[in-house]
Protein backbone atom coordinates (compact mmCIF):
# COMPACT_ATOMS: atom_id res chain seq x y z
CA UNK A 1 0.00 0.00 0.00
CA UNK A 2 1.00 3.92 -0.80
CA UNK A 3 0.14 6.39 1.69
CA UNK A 4 1.23 9.82 0.23
CA UNK A 5 1.17 12.92 2.52
CA UNK A 6 1.23 16.34 0.72
CA UNK A 7 1.87 19.84 2.11
CA UNK A 8 -0.52 22.38 0.55
CA UNK A 9 1.66 24.90 -2.12
CA UNK A 10 -1.15 27.71 -1.49
CA UNK A 11 -0.96 28.50 2.50
CA UNK A 12 -0.08 32.31 3.38
CA UNK A 13 2.55 30.92 6.25
CA UNK A 14 4.56 33.39 8.04
CA UNK A 15 8.43 33.29 7.52
CA UNK A 16 10.15 31.37 10.13
CA UNK A 17 14.01 31.23 11.33
CA UNK A 18 16.46 30.35 9.35
CA UNK A 19 19.59 28.25 10.19
CA UNK A 20 21.71 28.07 6.97
CA UNK A 21 25.00 25.82 6.68
CA UNK A 22 26.78 27.00 3.41
CA UNK A 23 29.46 24.35 2.62
CA UNK A 24 31.25 25.58 0.26
CA UNK A 25 34.25 23.71 -2.43
CA UNK A 26 37.49 25.65 -1.70
CA UNK A 27 39.61 22.94 -3.69
CA UNK A 28 42.40 23.96 -6.51
CA UNK A 29 39.77 23.38 -9.55
CA UNK A 30 37.77 26.30 -7.92
CA UNK A 31 40.24 29.22 -8.50
CA UNK A 32 39.23 30.30 -11.66
CA UNK A 33 35.41 30.40 -10.50
CA UNK A 34 35.96 31.91 -7.36
CA UNK A 35 34.63 35.34 -7.19
CA UNK A 36 31.48 34.67 -8.74
CA UNK A 37 30.86 32.04 -6.18
CA UNK A 38 31.86 34.78 -3.81
CA UNK A 39 29.74 37.24 -5.26
CA UNK A 40 26.95 34.85 -5.35
CA UNK A 41 26.96 33.50 -1.47
CA UNK A 42 27.22 37.58 -0.68
CA UNK A 43 23.61 37.66 -2.15
CA UNK A 44 22.47 34.62 -0.23
CA UNK A 45 23.75 36.67 2.93
CA UNK A 46 21.59 39.72 1.65
CA UNK A 47 18.80 37.59 1.77
CA UNK A 48 18.90 36.41 5.26
CA UNK A 49 17.03 38.33 7.77
CA UNK A 50 19.08 39.63 10.81
CA UNK A 51 17.77 36.66 13.49
CA UNK A 52 18.11 33.64 10.55
CA UNK A 53 21.30 31.87 11.76
CA UNK A 54 24.71 30.78 9.36
CA UNK A 55 27.48 28.71 9.38
CA UNK A 56 29.70 29.06 6.55
CA UNK A 57 31.83 25.87 6.30
CA UNK A 58 34.69 25.80 3.11
CA UNK A 59 36.18 22.07 2.40
CA UNK A 60 39.44 21.73 0.54
CA UNK A 61 41.52 18.43 1.11
CA UNK A 62 39.72 19.47 4.83
CA UNK A 63 37.19 21.60 6.07
CA UNK A 64 37.05 24.28 8.47
CA UNK A 65 34.37 26.04 10.23
CA UNK A 66 34.89 29.85 8.62
CA UNK A 67 31.80 31.57 10.02
CA UNK A 68 30.71 29.59 13.09
CA UNK A 69 27.07 29.13 13.43
CA UNK A 70 25.42 32.32 14.75
CA UNK A 71 22.60 35.13 14.27
CA UNK A 72 23.46 36.76 10.61
CA UNK A 73 22.71 40.21 12.09
CA UNK A 74 23.82 42.63 8.90
CA UNK A 75 25.48 40.30 7.32
CA UNK A 76 29.07 42.26 7.73
CA UNK A 77 31.15 39.84 9.57
CA UNK A 78 29.59 37.02 7.42
CA UNK A 79 30.95 38.24 4.52
CA UNK A 80 34.12 39.08 5.66
CA UNK A 81 34.60 35.68 6.83
CA UNK A 82 33.53 34.78 3.52
CA UNK A 83 36.27 36.70 1.67
CA UNK A 84 39.30 35.49 4.17
CA UNK A 85 38.62 31.51 2.47
CA UNK A 86 41.62 30.59 0.40
CA UNK A 87 41.21 28.35 -2.25
CA UNK A 88 43.93 25.02 -2.62
CA UNK A 89 43.79 21.57 -1.80
CA UNK A 90 41.63 18.46 -2.99
CA UNK A 91 37.82 17.46 -2.42
CA UNK A 92 36.43 16.26 1.35
CA UNK A 93 32.73 16.34 0.85
CA UNK A 94 32.36 13.88 3.66
CA UNK A 95 34.21 16.37 6.05
CA UNK A 96 33.09 19.79 4.45
CA UNK A 97 29.12 17.71 5.53
CA UNK A 98 30.26 16.30 8.53
CA UNK A 99 31.28 19.92 10.13
CA UNK A 100 28.20 21.57 9.02
CA UNK A 101 25.60 18.68 10.38
CA UNK A 102 27.63 18.43 13.82
CA UNK A 103 26.31 22.41 14.42
CA UNK A 104 22.95 21.80 12.92
CA UNK A 105 20.67 22.33 16.25
CA UNK A 106 17.32 19.86 16.98
CA UNK A 107 14.68 23.18 17.94
CA UNK A 108 12.21 24.72 15.79
CA UNK A 109 14.85 26.75 13.73
CA UNK A 110 14.41 25.24 10.34
CA UNK A 111 18.15 24.11 9.42
CA UNK A 112 18.96 23.83 5.14
CA UNK A 113 22.80 22.43 4.45
CA UNK A 114 23.36 24.04 1.09
CA UNK A 115 26.61 21.80 -0.64
CA UNK A 116 28.70 23.76 -3.48
CA UNK A 117 31.23 20.70 -5.23
CA UNK A 118 32.80 20.91 -8.86
CA UNK A 119 34.55 18.23 -8.73
CA UNK A 120 34.84 14.12 -8.05
CA UNK A 121 35.82 13.75 -4.38
CA UNK A 122 39.16 12.73 -3.73
CA UNK A 123 39.63 12.43 0.34
CA UNK A 124 36.98 10.86 2.70
CA UNK A 125 34.17 9.11 1.65
CA UNK A 126 33.37 9.23 -2.28
CA UNK A 127 30.56 6.47 -3.02
CA UNK A 128 27.21 7.70 -3.36
CA UNK A 129 25.61 5.49 -0.93
CA UNK A 130 27.82 6.26 1.67
CA UNK A 131 27.19 10.35 1.18
CA UNK A 132 24.19 10.05 0.60
CA UNK A 133 23.51 7.69 3.86
CA UNK A 134 25.82 10.99 5.20
CA UNK A 135 22.74 13.16 4.42
CA UNK A 136 19.49 10.79 4.99
CA UNK A 137 21.30 10.94 8.77
CA UNK A 138 20.86 13.97 8.95
CA UNK A 139 17.37 15.04 7.38
CA UNK A 140 16.14 12.44 9.96
CA UNK A 141 17.64 15.26 12.76
CA UNK A 142 15.55 17.60 10.81
CA UNK A 143 18.30 18.81 8.36
CA UNK A 144 17.84 19.27 4.57
CA UNK A 145 20.41 19.43 2.37
CA UNK A 146 20.39 20.67 -1.13
CA UNK A 147 23.31 20.64 -3.76
CA UNK A 148 24.46 22.67 -6.57
CA UNK A 149 27.04 21.29 -8.86
CA UNK A 150 29.27 23.79 -10.76
CA UNK A 151 30.68 23.41 -13.72
CA UNK A 152 30.89 20.21 -15.68
CA UNK A 153 33.46 18.22 -14.17
CA UNK A 154 31.45 17.27 -10.56
CA UNK A 155 30.26 13.51 -9.67
CA UNK A 156 26.74 13.99 -10.42
CA UNK A 157 25.57 10.36 -8.99
CA UNK A 158 27.04 11.96 -5.59
CA UNK A 159 25.60 14.99 -5.84
CA UNK A 160 22.04 13.56 -6.91
CA UNK A 161 22.26 10.80 -3.74
CA UNK A 162 23.45 13.58 -1.16
CA UNK A 163 20.41 15.90 -2.69
CA UNK A 164 18.05 12.58 -2.85
CA UNK A 165 18.83 11.34 0.60
CA UNK A 166 19.10 14.90 2.31
CA UNK A 167 15.73 15.61 0.78
CA UNK A 168 16.48 18.47 -0.98
CA UNK A 169 16.81 20.26 -4.11
CA UNK A 170 19.48 19.74 -6.91
CA UNK A 171 20.58 22.18 -9.33
CA UNK A 172 23.31 22.37 -12.42
CA UNK A 173 25.02 25.56 -13.06
CA UNK A 174 27.47 24.97 -15.83
CA UNK A 175 29.15 28.47 -15.98
CA UNK A 176 27.50 29.17 -12.52
CA UNK A 177 25.27 32.08 -13.96
CA UNK A 178 22.64 30.27 -12.35
CA UNK A 179 24.60 30.19 -8.99
CA UNK A 180 22.47 32.92 -7.46
CA UNK A 181 19.22 31.92 -8.84
CA UNK A 182 19.95 28.34 -7.23
CA UNK A 183 21.01 29.47 -4.06
CA UNK A 184 18.19 31.94 -3.66
CA UNK A 185 15.36 29.35 -4.90
CA UNK A 186 16.58 26.92 -2.21
CA UNK A 187 16.62 29.38 0.52
CA UNK A 188 12.77 30.55 -0.67
CA UNK A 189 12.06 26.93 -0.55
CA UNK A 190 12.75 26.21 2.50
CA UNK A 191 12.05 29.83 4.69
CA UNK A 192 8.30 28.54 5.33
CA UNK A 193 7.35 25.03 6.83
CA UNK A 194 3.59 24.18 5.85
CA UNK A 195 3.30 21.54 9.16
CA UNK A 196 6.03 20.50 11.92
CA UNK A 197 6.69 17.18 14.20
CA UNK A 198 4.83 15.33 11.17
CA UNK A 199 3.97 11.63 12.44
CA UNK A 200 2.15 9.53 9.67
CA UNK A 201 1.20 5.56 11.03
CA UNK A 202 0.18 2.66 9.26
CA UNK A 203 -1.12 0.45 12.14
CA UNK A 204 -2.91 -3.48 10.61
CA UNK A 205 -4.81 -6.27 12.71
CA UNK A 206 -3.22 -9.04 13.92
CA UNK A 207 -4.09 -11.16 10.87
CA UNK A 208 -2.24 -8.99 8.50
CA UNK A 209 1.88 -8.64 8.52
CA UNK A 210 4.20 -5.74 7.73
CA UNK A 211 6.49 -6.96 5.55
CA UNK A 212 8.62 -3.90 5.45
CA UNK A 213 8.73 0.18 3.95
CA UNK A 214 10.43 1.44 1.39
CA UNK A 215 11.02 5.26 -0.13
CA UNK A 216 11.65 6.50 3.02
CA UNK A 217 14.58 6.56 4.59
CA UNK A 218 13.25 8.02 7.60
CA UNK A 219 10.76 5.15 8.15
CA UNK A 220 10.84 2.41 10.40
CA UNK A 221 8.26 -0.47 10.58
CA UNK A 222 8.04 -1.69 14.91
CA UNK A 223 5.73 -4.88 15.09
CA UNK A 224 2.20 -4.37 13.88
CA UNK A 225 2.80 -0.83 12.48
CA UNK A 226 4.63 1.34 9.82
CA UNK A 227 5.67 4.74 11.11
CA UNK A 228 7.00 7.92 9.76
CA UNK A 229 7.64 10.92 11.47
CA UNK A 230 9.34 14.16 10.24
CA UNK A 231 10.91 17.32 11.63
CA UNK A 232 8.98 19.47 9.40
CA UNK A 233 7.20 19.61 5.57
CA UNK A 234 7.31 22.08 3.31
CA UNK A 235 4.63 24.04 1.32
CA UNK A 236 4.21 21.69 -1.83
CA UNK A 237 6.54 19.18 -0.47
CA UNK A 238 5.24 15.47 -1.02
CA UNK A 239 6.39 11.87 0.71
CA UNK A 240 5.65 9.00 0.50
CA UNK A 241 5.55 5.57 2.69
CA UNK A 242 5.38 2.06 0.67
CA UNK A 243 4.23 -0.22 3.44
CA UNK A 244 4.43 -3.84 1.85
CA UNK A 245 1.89 -6.10 3.98
CA UNK A 246 1.04 -9.79 3.53
CA UNK A 247 -3.25 -10.06 3.75
CA UNK A 248 -4.48 -13.27 4.50
CA UNK A 249 -6.99 -15.34 1.92
CA UNK A 250 -10.28 -14.00 3.57
CA UNK A 251 -9.41 -9.91 3.82
CA UNK A 252 -10.61 -9.59 0.19
CA UNK A 253 -12.55 -5.91 0.18
CA UNK A 254 -12.22 -5.76 4.28
CA UNK A 255 -9.98 -3.10 5.99
CA UNK A 256 -6.56 -4.09 6.25
CA UNK A 257 -5.02 -0.90 7.76
CA UNK A 258 -5.65 2.32 9.48
CA UNK A 259 -3.60 5.42 8.69
CA UNK A 260 -3.34 7.95 11.10
CA UNK A 261 -1.80 11.69 10.61
CA UNK A 262 -0.72 13.95 13.16
CA UNK A 263 1.14 17.58 12.67
CA UNK A 264 1.70 21.02 14.29
CA UNK A 265 -0.03 23.18 11.47
CA UNK A 266 2.58 26.58 10.16
CA UNK A 267 -0.37 28.52 11.25
CA UNK A 268 -0.70 27.44 14.37
CA UNK A 269 -2.48 24.32 16.04
CA UNK A 270 -1.84 20.63 16.57
CA UNK A 271 -4.11 18.62 13.74
CA UNK A 272 -4.72 14.93 13.75
CA UNK A 273 -6.37 12.37 11.37
CA UNK A 274 -7.47 9.38 10.61
CA UNK A 275 -8.51 6.68 8.08
CA UNK A 276 -9.02 3.10 6.95
CA UNK A 277 -7.82 1.46 3.50
CA UNK A 278 -9.07 -1.72 2.52
CA UNK A 279 -7.94 -3.92 -0.48
CA UNK A 280 -9.75 -5.55 -3.29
Amino acid sequence: MVVRVRASDSLSLPRGRLRVHLVIDRSSSMQRTWDRVLASARMLIDRLHPDDELQIVAYGTDAIESYPAQRVGDGRAAIRALEEITVGGGTHIEAGLELAYARASTDDTRSLCILLSDGVPNHGAFEAAELGSLAARARRRGVVTSVIGLGTEFDARVLRAVSRQGQGGYHVSADLSGLSAGLLAELDAHARAAARQVSVRVQVPESVEVLGVEGETAASVTGESARLDLSSLDAGEERRLIVRVRVPAGHRARAVASVRLSYESGLGGSVADAASLGVS
